[in-house]
């Protein structure tokens, strides 16, 4: 069985389509569907419920699935973090998750080295980094210190809030030709019907744009 196609499993799981799951993991739509149906016919079970105009949902052996790949995918995660502590390359005492947009304007030289040993992580995965972390004295594997945005009072319960490092603003790019550009502030509702991309989902900040985006007068369009 193909760790991959689990993990196309699991995304096609969350998003609830396939279509959407190729656009989240950065995949073909005809790769995530020969993954699926070589996992149904691996696993000799139907996984999905498939109905017109509808989104999919796990059938009983797909929830089953869907917990031990889960389980499956985070156990091979570990084994090469254990792999990675066995030869050496994880030390010191301090250890930072923080987003991406943090790690290229505000701490370039310091995370220089410590991107190619830590991968970057989303801003939910630094929150419950942190949230393990103050559960109890085991904190293998946990952060010490966290950088996000946008981040909820709710997802940061048992974590400590030391300050603010910086204030941003959310913008929108644009050619300079652009009918738009001339406008200092922009209304979410003048960017309706136009083409956009937008910050990864499993992000806070892609969740402050799917509730500006919640709005009547504003449904985007993702390319």
């Amino acid at each position: 069985m193909d760790l991959r196609d689990l993990e196309y499993f699991l995304a096609v799981s969350r998003a609830k389509s396939v279509t959407l799951a190729a656009r989240r993991v950065h995949a073909a739509q005809p790769t995530l569907s020969h993954a699926l149906a070589r996992l149904e016919r691996e696993l000799g079970e139907r996984l999905l419920e498939r109905k017109a105009r509808a989104p999919l949902r796990l059938t009983d052996a797909g929830e089953l699935v869907a917990a031990r790949a889960r389980q499956a995918l985070s156990a091979v995660t570990a084994l090469k973090d254990d792999l990675s502590a066995l030869r050496g390359q994880v030390g010191g005492n301090l250890r930072i998750a923080a987003i991406q947009s943090l790690s290229a304007t505000l701490l370039p030289g310091v995370l220089a080295t410590l991107a190619r040993e830590y991968p970057v992580q989303s801003s939910r995965a630094c929150a419950r980094w942190l949230r393990k972390a103050s559960r109890g004295p085991s904190r293998r594997g946990r952060a010490d210190v966290g950088l996000l945005a946008g981040a909820p009072r709710s997802s940061l319960r048992g974590a400590q809030r030391q300050g603010t490092v910086r204030r941003s603003r959310c913008v929108a790019l644009m050619r300079r030709t652009d009918p738009l550009a001339r406008s200092k502030t922009l209304r979410v509702a003048r960017l309706a019907q136009r083409e956009l991309v937008l910050v990864p989902d499993g992000t806070f900040l892609s969740d402050i744009g799917h509730e500006a985006s919640s709005a009547p007068a504003f449904r985007p369009t993702c390319a």
